[in-house]
């Protein structure tokens, strides 16, 4: 999104707005010296959650993950395909977060949950046949980004930077309805949203992963990956027509070959643009993902009652 924000222009000539730091900066103002006290009580259970992270145990055997075999060995090597969701309507989604009083995020990640599922019962899954699944086990690596700031005077070609961690969320795909798996998702973020935990595991990660040998580092990397059965990110992006070069900006369709399956959607000009790159040696049938995710929001919306339309497709 930053470069986006670099290449592009708006119609006027001027540059498009950063979604991301507005989003940020409107969360962290909230609360004021009562949210800072919070903070401060929150920094050591922070700190554990987000060493905890890689250590849980593996996820529930599915259709969705590798064999157990191949996840407690963190084998994540092989192909990649990249499935692209259609972009679909951002109106839909924002009414669905309005009558559901949740977020954007919470309705596309809950929706995420309830396709993931929906692909598992597809492929015949025993987990969703014989009821069991409520038990089941998925979570989600969730890139929390917390945007730097720059001195006035620091170069501005020198503003390119990352600065995310990880954290790990409970994915509701064992919950039986699409308004449960919205009230989970939305109660999971809450609590993330409202912890230290992001802050104390970008620590971790600033501050003490370069005093450990690297072999460390690694294998805690691996060990995080091995137990969570997708990376999910979600961004917010401009909402107007943007230009490059004199040519109108179609759509955003971000993609990320990662060691396990990789969800990122990104909002551009009133549309979600959404993918998901997979090893189709685990993951066979993965052309159904797109349709089994557009059928859960439309299950989600049927739901809340929801007039917009969902708008499949660029027009």
């Amino acid at each position: 999104m930053q470069v986006l924000q670099t290449i592009t222009r708006r119609e006027d000539g001027t540059p498009p707005p950063n979604e991301a730091l507005k989003k940020f900066e409107a969360m962290t103002s909230q609360g004021g010296c009562k949210r800072r006290v919070g903070m401060c009580c929150g920094a050591l259970p922070g700190f554990v959650s987000a060493l905890a992270a890689s250590k849980k145990s593996l996820e529930t055997d599915s259709t969705w993950n590798a064999p157990e075999e191949a996840r407690r060995d963190a084998d994540f090597s092989g192909e990649r395909k990249v499935v692209i969701v259609p972009p679909h309507s951002l109106e839909f989604i924002k009414e669905c977060k309005d009558l559901g009083g949740v977020s954007v995020n919470d309705i596309v990640q809950a929706a995420t949950a309830g396709a993931i599922r929906r692909y598992c019962e597809k492929r015949e899954d025993p987990l969703f046949e014989t009821g069991e699944a409520a038990s089941v086990v998925f979570r989600a690596l969730v890139p929390v980004a917390i945007p730097r700031k720059f001195p006035i005077d620091h170069d501005e070609k020198d503003k390119l930077t990352n600065n995310f961690c990880f954290c790990s969320a409970v994915l509701p795909v064992g919950a039986a309805t699409a308004m449960e798996r919205v009230s989970i998702t939305n109660r999971e973020m809450s609590k993330l949203k409202n912890s230290m935990q992001p802050i104390m595991a970008l620590f971790i990660v600033d501050k003490l992963g370069p005093l450990l040998p690297s072999s460390m580092i690694q294998q805690t990397g691996a060990d995080l990956f091995k137990c969570h059965g997708l990376v999910f990110s979600n961004v917010p992006g401009p909402s107007d027509i943007l230009y490059c070069g004199g040519e109108k900006v179609v759509g955003c369709i971000p993609i990320f070959f990662n060691g396990i399956p990789q969800i990122i959607v990104a909002s551009y000009n009133g549309k979600m643009w959404m993918t998901l790159t997979i090893n189709p040696e685990v993951m066979t049938k993965y052309e159904w993902f797109a349709q089994c995710y557009l059928d859960e929001l439309r299950e989600i919306g049927r739901e809340l009652g929801v007039s917009a339309d969902l708008a499949v497709g660029v027009h």
